[in-house]
């Protein structure tokens, strides 16, 4: 059965979530993915209302081991549409702000476009405040040491009304 949204979410709120590991709170073993398949990942993904600001606060994305087999992209927060405040009262944390490997991303052997992985992925052509976010502690790479892997800690695409990143 499909639905269909005849009205956008305005003042959406995800706040004080942890995403990843096997335990509570992104603990226990890491949230694994072979790589028999080659799938995307977006941990927070908002396509919202642009007049009120929705809010991506204090959540946490972090104890991940992704591997694909081709070039999917890994992304931590992806505002694909809408106004949003990212981390303006309390910052998000992608990764870890020490430490060497909370998030490892390993893309296939895919020879067109590499696979990438986006800690903040902004496509929104609304106004967008990102503060006091943490990304840190990420391992990229390709199975074959013949292709790339691209790191983005925050990628922006498209103009927009406004934009804060600090």
């Amino acid at each position: 059965m499909e639905y269909e949204l005849t009205t956008w979410v305005t003042d959406f709120t995800v706040s004080s979530n942890y995403i990843g590991g096997k335990a509570a709170q992104c603990g226990g073993e890491a949230w694994s993915k072979s790589n028999t398949a080659n799938s995307p990942f977006h941990g927070i993904y908002l396509n919202v209302e642009t007049s009120v600001p929705s809010n991506i606060q204090g959540n946490v994305i972090r104890n991940f081991n992704w591997t694909n087999s081709s070039n999917a992209n890994w992304t931590g927060i992806n505002i694909a549409a809408g106004a949003a405040n990212i981390g303006t009262t309390t910052g998000n944390t992608i990764g870890a702000d020490t430490g060497t490997s909370s998030i490892i991303f390993t893309g296939g052997t895919y020879t067109g476009a590499p696979a990438s992985f986006y800690g903040i992925y902004i496509a929104s052509t609304n106004t967008v405040n990102c503060q006091n976010n943490i990304l840190g502690s990420v391992i990229t790479g390709r199975s074959s040491d013949s292709y790339a892997a691209n790191f983005y800690g925050i990628y922006k695409t498209n103009k927009t009304e406004s934009i804060t990143i600090k």
